[in-house]
């Protein structure tokens, strides 16, 4: 179901993929409102885990001397978000957004451990996206290893951008923008540019084939449509 709905993200407005998922689970035997609720539940985490990248790179590698105004602000908004993920106060939200559309409440039986488990997953996937635009680089210039953190974290920063900014597609434009303004003092601009958008075309395929892989997995799953219970 997840893969499948991410080509949806390439439509404005930012949320497609999540009514994507709506969309594609009618019939399943599932409570309709878990999917809002764990599309809730993986914005929160993406999103801390995308900071907590790129707050660690801020201080091993600082980035220009500009963007440090930004940090107590992100550690503010860390700390926000990790306190609305702790499991209780997450059930609560989610309850407060249930009561809100008249719809029965949601047994929540994630534990701060799952959390953990989680988070360490999301960050793992953030440091290998921003190592997998590196090996982009270096493949079409020469880059030194000891610039490859910066660049990694840079690169983080600026999909954390490109992921809030709802109005751009998949972030296009805003993350390209934010990428090219972290980077002017490491790499020249038209390299940054080139690597930008020939990555963003190489990860425009990756969910394609995503989306493929999902439409095969949901086939040989033999998924049937059937009676909801919400």
């Amino acid at each position: 179901m997840w893969l499948r709905a991410q080509l949806a993200r390439y439509l404005p407005g930012g949320m497609w993929d999540i009514a994507g998922r709506l969309v594609i689970s009618r019939g399943l035997d599932m409570p309709a409102r878990a999917i809002p609720a764990a599309a809730g539940l993986e914005i929160g985490l993406q999103l801390v885990s995308a900071m907590f990248v790129v707050i660690l790179t801020l201080i091993v590698f600082p980035l220009p001397a500009a963007t440090w105004s930004y940090l107590a602000l992100a550690g503010i908004a860390f700390s926000l978000l990790v306190a609305g993920l702790v499991p209780p106060v997450f059930e609560r939200i989610i309850a407060f957004g249930l009561r809100l559309l008249g719809r029965p409440p949601l047994p929540i039986r994630m534990t701060l451990a799952h959390q953990g488990i989680l988070l360490g997953l999301y960050v793992t996937a953030h440091a290998l996206q921003g190592l997998a635009f590196v090996l982009f680089v270096r493949g079409i210039t020469i880059l030194a290893w000891n610039k490859a953190p910066l660049l990694a974290g840079a690169y983080v920063a600026a999909w954390l951008a490109g992921y809030v900014a709802v109005f751009a597609p998949t972030g296009i434009g805003v993350r390209e923008a934010v990428l090219l303004l972290l980077t002017e003092y490491s790499l020249p601009a038209s390299i940054i540019v080139g690597a930008a958008f020939g990555f963003r075309v190489w990860l425009t395929f990756r969910d394609f084939l995503a989306a493929v892989g999902g439409t095969f997995l949901w086939a040989k799953r033999g998924v049937h449509h059937y009676a909801s219970n919400d």
